[in-house]
């Protein structure tokens, strides 16, 4: 009927304006939301960046030279304690004491006070690590002090010399020596390096979730519009889809190279220092143990075949971890040195045994010396390449992260605005 008719258009006009009603306010709510999702992205990834950077700082600035000082330290005091054992033996009954040893001693006892005050400086507020660093400070100055007693008795044959020295080699390799402080400090630090790698990155995780999050909702809401307004395309949404791509690919690649860069400081570059400086203080060690032999004229007192075998096993080592024909160069070096001192070390021990303790000396003192000196020196170049490619890598992993804590806020910011650039001409379309 006519009346039923008109009815019915009525009812449809007042859906088309009630629908028309709606549709803005919809638009408005899918806008805010997109928006507030990019204001969200934007803090969560300017955080995460900000963590990561101030990490990656205290490497570069911190941890980094704190774990290079400590194996310089470690190394330092192992090498001035078979120096000073050297310079010992050839000054026994007058002799004359060697230079070269002497040298060597005095420049690895002058080099300890600033690497200590050098990880000092970068250890923060770690108590634990400082009391162990300081008392390893105070023995350091102390065992100066004995090495000297124990030179002047030997040289002008006083009483208590051999005591004296036996006392240094406790302030050193002692259960509560030297050696056993610093080791402390160096697992402290590499304790602070391990959690200085992982800095940001559960946070970097979860920006990149609402990044992608983020994402997913521009496209569905590109979708929405489409059904909306019958328009293909909204190009202010396409270009905010497009930057906050941008920002999640920037951010997982960035730590996806600065892990890399750290995991290789950590893994492979740290651990040929580690390995290069346990095989240097494993070497001093079998050196001093040879050199007590003497002063003590007891054939028992040589070297520990345990010694060897841990050195053996470091060689080993080191050759598996070389990944460079550089490095395995370095480490066949290494060998070749070693094997030539062991060679010097055999007749040593020899003479040891015969009870022939003069030539034993001179021997020390002459081919000894010198093919060790000659290990020594390989090996101090292999860890100051080890320290370069060390630097190199922290270096790079920080340089992963330059103009990102922009991004994270330049980018989501445009985002929005070309977000909203692409609702609004529609919210206008219904006024």
């Amino acid at each position: 009927s006519p009346t039923s008719s008109t009815m019915s258009s009525v009812a449809q006009i007042e859906q088309v304006k009630t629908g028309r009603k709606k549709t803005p306010n919809v638009l408005y709510t899918w806008a805010g939301a997109i928006i507030g999702l990019l204001a969200i992205s934007a803090l969560l990834s300017f955080l995460a960046v900000q963590a990561m950077t101030s990490s990656g700082d205290r490497i570069v600035n911190s941890t980094g030279p704190v774990v290079i000082s400590t194996q310089g330290l470690v190394a330092s005091i192992a090498e001035a304690d078979a120096a000073n054992t050297a310079v010992f033996l050839s000054g026994i009954d007058g002799g004359v004491e060697d230079v070269s040893q002497r040298r060597l001693f005095e420049s690895a006892l002058a080099r300890a006070p600033q690497q200590i005050e050098d990880i000092s400086a970068g250890i923060g507020d770690d108590e634990v690590t400082h009391d162990a660093l300081k008392e390893v400070a105070l023995q350091l100055t102390e065992y100066a002090g004995v090495v000297e007693r124990a030179r002047l008795a030997n040289s002008n044959s006083l009483p208590g010399a051999n005591a004296a020295l036996e006392d240094s080699l406790d302030l050193t390799g002692g259960a509560n020596g030297m050696l056993a402080n610093a080791s402390e400090v160096t697992a402290r630090t590499q304790s602070q390096f391990s959690s200085d790698l992982s800095a940001g990155t559960d946070l970097m995780i979860v920006a990149l979730i609402v990044l992608v999050v983020t994402l997913l909702v521009l496209l569905v809401a590109q979708f929405r519009l489409k059904v909306l307004t019958n328009r293909f395309l909204n190009v202010g949404l396409a270009v905010s889809t497009l930057l906050v791509f941008a920002l999640a690919v920037w951010l997982s690649a960035s730590a996806i190279e600065r892990s890399g860069n750290l995991n290789t400081a950590q893994d492979e570059v740290f651990g040929d220092i580690a390995l290069t400086a346990s095989l240097q203080t494993a070497a001093f060690e079998y050196k001093t143990q040879e050199t007590n032999s003497i002063i003590r004229e007891d054939a028992s007192e040589l070297p520990d075949p345990a010694t060897l075998d841990e050195i053996e096993l470091l060689f080993a080592d080191l050759a598996a971890s070389s990944d460079s024909n550089r490095e395995r160069a370095l480490v066949t070096e290494l060998r070749t040195r070693w094997d030539r001192y062991l060679l010097a070390s055999g007749v040593i021990a020899q003479r040891v045994r015969a009870g022939n303790f003069e030539f034993a000396r001179a021997d020390v003192g002459g081919e000894g010396n010198q093919t060790f000196n000659g290990f020594n020196t390989t090996l101090e170049a292999s860890l100051q390449t080890s320290q370069e490619q060390f630097d190199a890598s922290v270096t790079n992993a920080a340089s992963q992260l330059a103009w990102l804590s922009v991004a994270a806020l330049v980018l989501p910011f445009f985002a929005a605005v070309f977000a909203w650039l692409g609702y609004r001409p529609r919210i206008n379309e219904y006024f």
